[in-house]
């Protein structure tokens, strides 16, 4: 039986490109931070408990985790109980004719090991431009008395706006500032939610 994991950050994230309608597979959906290890997952450990799979496919070596150590441990759990993981983007197989694939665990330690980096520079360029915000005054905190939608979200989102205006101000896209600040749990936020910010004008790039 075959099986497709599936992890978003957010519930507001879409799975349609993570998934296949096929009878003949099953699908384990975790709605959680990369960070997070696979076996503390509700539904991972579902799909770790299911003695039916034999193989399972994920979109890309990030779905499995953001840590390197945790996903190589993840691969090798899921190797011992010959069961394959495919990486889609990749088209890799940790085993191949139910042996272990040299070069899948060759390129998975780098892939893990670049996602682990990425996930560390988002989260330090972030905590940068929160201390350069508060050094040049420009978070205040609330202001009392507003009540209009555009004060009211300008509140609500202020340490947001106050980041997501530094990334637009470095050329990043709304959905790159959506994903980005979804990988810091204080500063969650929507694309919905972004784009409105933006459409009020409170993202500001000088």
């Amino acid at each position: 039986m075959k099986a497709i994991y599936i992890r978003i950050s957010t519930a507001n994230q879409k799975t349609e490109r993570q998934m296949r309608n096929t009878e003949n597979e099953k699908h384990f959906i975790d709605v959680c931070s990369g960070t997070i290890p696979f076996i503390e997952r509700p539904n991972a450990q579902k799909l770790m408990n299911d003695k039916t799979i034999t193989e399972i496919q994920v979109e890309d070596i990030d779905r499995l985790g953001r840590n390197g150590l945790d996903v190589l441990n993840t691969i090798q759990l899921f190797t011992a109980n010959n069961v394959n993981i495919h990486i889609e983007r990749y088209g890799l197989d940790t085993l191949i004719d139910g042996k272990t694939n040299p070069l899948t665990d060759f390129l998975v330690g780098i892939l893990s090991s670049l996602s682990q980096m990425q996930r560390n520079t988002i989260l330090e360029n972030t905590r940068q431009g929160v201390a350069i915000a508060k050094a040049k005054g420009k978070y205040k905190g609330r202001k009392r008395g507003a009540t209009s939608p555009v004060a009211k979200y300008e509140q609500k989102y202020a340490k947001q706006i106050l980041v997501a205006s530094d990334m637009i101000k470095a050329g990043k896209s709304i959905n790159q500032i959506a994903k980005d600040l979804n990988e810091v749990k204080e500063l969650a936020i929507n694309r919905a939610t972004l784009t409105k910010l933006n459409e009020f004008g409170l993202l500001k790039s000088v």
